[in-house]
């Protein structure tokens, strides 16, 4: 029975019956005296039951007046449904009624997730919903502070029992773990709860969200009348380990005392190191800009997924993203974005809401990353639920002490679906990137969010599914992914690209809807792909050897007068005059991708002969060369997918003796010197129909 012909059936029996009108169900509210029927009923998409009572009946006074709890309207929970209740913590009022309980699940594998839910008649709904806050024991809490005991705060409530049954002490905490200082989790109702005590002490974890709890509490509840002292263990992590080790109260490390305060209150703590000084705290108040003037300052610039002409793409300590359509290689940009920092020895992570962890490995070996680099420098999450506080500050500090510079999300859209919060709310979506991208972004990471785009056609092109917020909450830098000629995973014939396209750059580094950066795919040996990361402007910087290459095949090309549809004519001509058809195959494409040729219909002509330079341009501003995912390339005959990238070239026609065409090659006229044929060409090109 769905839980909407539960309700329906508990309605009727109460002499309710329900009647659909539209796609919905109306009755005469169970809750008051209704003569003309006022309850609505409605089945949400993910099979909820929804009240509305038009004369104001609350929810719980519906189900109540009916029999019915929230596990009645709401299927069953799936993230509990393969994992086993470990442990359930009640939370009580003062007057010892139960409020709600926090539960913790142990999943096969052994990971831990903690659920709160709040009580609903004699049984526990999904949620919280609008439940009031209270600290944990509090019944016993406020009878020892009429007996001038002392309270002591932990972090969790395990550490509360284990404190309290083993030493005797009065434990309390606050649900959710450490609070971060902005009294979300540790609230001002909840200090009001401690009114009267005269002794706080507070023991903390031995980490940074450890020690912003005990600053923030003891900021708030010490007073002349309060004595406040913050402890910890000297030798292990929490209180718990601490006391399973044998020590007692008496072992513990006092950090500060309220009554005879010695600094350690007003330590800043190491994550606002990366913030600019502000003289207030909020950054209303005006300062100077001498320290931007001064020559300490260094501008912000893209430091991740570096190009063949040493700029980058992707910003250190901020948050970038890149989206396109399913099939676009947005994934593939990621991959190269941790391959590239695994190959200098960086360490990296990879949070995946869509996949598995097979499919990261296959793709780093795929770009040529050895399985010790991967052990080494690649850590990877999958989350299944909702992150509680806890466990972003624990990623948090994961992040700071790993050094990880790299930090991949995919996607953005499965990881607001998983928080149970609303793509297209401009306020949930702010409210998700300030909490958990943001804050993982101040590590120094730099953040990549992958993510999608709607399908329908009259959406912006530089933009990503969903709230309009997504793109103003980005710092960094986002890309349009496009894939105009595709490839596989499986080795093949074909080579293909990807083409960025740039979105917004917060410190504009690039302009909005310039292509920033091509990708070309081609095949390697043992079926792995270089992908190489060019520019499509610049001159291309390539060995002699390829220069030549592709001069042979541009003035191959140019007399072909019907076009390629493919690469199959290339390799075709390389197979008859004894040359690497895979060269042949992959100069073609990347012509294509330099902007070489215009295309008509499916097939493409060429636009502008290729000439190799006779000097090439010293690059500034940047590393001369660029990490490559491939092996170094032949010295005697280097293939086009090496880590000398092809970028844009320009030229005019040159005839010359090529020996990849065989032999000399006559010098012709151009036929297509004529530059108002071209213009009368394009006047009359249609996408759509070619000429």
């Amino acid at each position: 029975m769905t839980p909407l012909e539960n309700v329906l059936q508990k309605l009727e029996a109460k002499g309710c019956p329900a009647k659909q009108r539209g796609s919905g169900w109306q009755s005469r509210c169970p809750a008051h005296e209704d003569k003309t029927p006022s309850l609505s009923i409605t089945e949400s998409a993910d099979g909820k039951v929804l009240f509305h009572c038009h004369a104001g009946c609350q929810i719980t006074e519906i189900m109540a007046a009916v029999g019915l709890t929230y596990n009645d309207i709401f299927l069953p929970d799936p993230l509990r449904a393969n994992n086993k209740q470990q442990k359930e913590y009640i939370y009580y009022n003062e007057n010892s009624e139960r409020l709600y309980r926090v539960v913790k699940y142990l999943d096969q594998d052994g990971n831990k997730t903690f659920r709160q839910q709040a009580a609903i008649g004699d049984s526990w709904a999904h949620t919280m919903g609008q439940t009031r806050r209270v600290l944990y024991y509090l019944p016993r809490v406020r009878a020892a502070i009429d007996l001038g005991r002392t309270i002591w705060i932990v972090e969790g409530e395990k550490d509360v029992e284990n404190l309290s049954f083993q030493t005797g002490a009065i434990a309390t905490c606050n649900p959710g773990g450490a609070d971060p200082g902005t009294g979300g989790k540790f609230t001002a109702e909840m200090v009001d709860q401690l009114r009267g005590a005269r002794r706080i002490s507070i023991i903390i974890d031995n980490d940074l969200p450890g020690e912003r709890h005990a600053r923030y509490l003891a900021e708030q509840l010490a007073s002349k009348t309060v004595q406040v002292t913050v402890w910890r263990s000297p030798t292990h992590k929490d209180i718990s380990d601490h006391l399973a080790a044998g020590h007692g109260l008496a072992d513990l490390e006092a950090l500060y005392d309220s009554m005879e305060p010695n600094g350690w209150l007003h330590i800043e703590p190491l994550e606002d190191i990366t913030q600019a000084p502000s003289p207030d705290e909020n950054g209303w108040q005006l300062q100077s800009l001498d320290q931007w003037l001064d020559g300490t300052y260094e501008e912000t610039v893209p430091t991740i997924l570096e190009r063949n002409d040493g700029h980058s793409l992707f910003y250190a300590g901020k948050i970038n993203s890149i989206f396109g359509e399913s099939g676009s290689g947005k994934t593939w940009v990621l991959m190269i974005a941790l391959a590239q920092a695994i190959t200098r020895g960086e360490n990296t992570a990879y949070i995946d809401f869509e996949d598995r962890p097979t499919t990261l490995v296959t793709r780093l070996r795929i770009l040529g990353i050895g399985d010790d680099q991967i052990r080494a420098h690649c850590t990877y999450a999958h989350p299944w639920a909702m992150a509680t506080g806890q466990e972003i500050e624990n990623l948090v500090q994961s992040l700071d002490q790993k050094e990880v510079t790299v930090l991949g999300i995919d996607s953005a859209g499965e990881a607001l679906a998983l928080a149970e919060l609303n793509p297209n709310a401009d306020e949930e979506v702010a409210t998700w990137y300030r909490e958990i991208p943001r804050r993982l972004a101040d590590t120094g990471s730099c953040i990549i969010l992958v993510d999608h785009i709607p399908k329908n056609t009259e959406h912006s092109k530089l933009h990503a599914i969903g709230s309009q917020r997504k793109k103003a909450a980005l710092d960094g830098a986002s890309y349009a992914v496009k894939c105009p000629e595709g490839f596989s995973i499986e080795p093949s014939d074909k080579a293909g690209r990807i083409e960025l396209y740039c979105a917004k750059d917060r410190h504009g580094t690039y302009p909005n809807g310039q292509n920033v950066a091509t990708i070309i795919v081609t095949d390697l040996s043992e079926g792995r792909k270089n992908m190489v990361v060019v520019n499509p402007k610049d001159p291309m910087n390539l060995p002699q050897e390829d220069h030549d290459l592709l001069e042979a095949i541009s003035d191959w090309w140019i007399e072909q007068p019907d076009g390629l549809a493919s690469g199959k004519l290339a390799r075709l001509h390389a197979q008859e005059n004894g040359l690497n058809q895979k060269q042949w195959e992959n100069g073609v494409a990347r012509l294509i991708a330099t902007h070489h040729t215009y295309p008509v219909g499916q097939k493409h002509y060429l636009k502008t002969v290729y000439k190799k330079p006779v000097e090439l341009p010293t690059k500034t501003g940047g590393s001369t060369s660029t990490p490559s995912t491939a092996p170094p390339p032949s010295t005697t005959a280097p293939p086009l997918g090496s880590t000398n990238n092809l970028v844009n070239g320009t030229g005019t026609l040159h005839r010359s003796t090529h020996p990849y065409l065989g032999g000399a090659v006559e010098e012709a006229e151009d036929r297509y010197n004529d530059e108002h044929l071209f213009e009368d060409i394009d006047s009359h090109y249609d996408k759509g129909t070619g000429l």
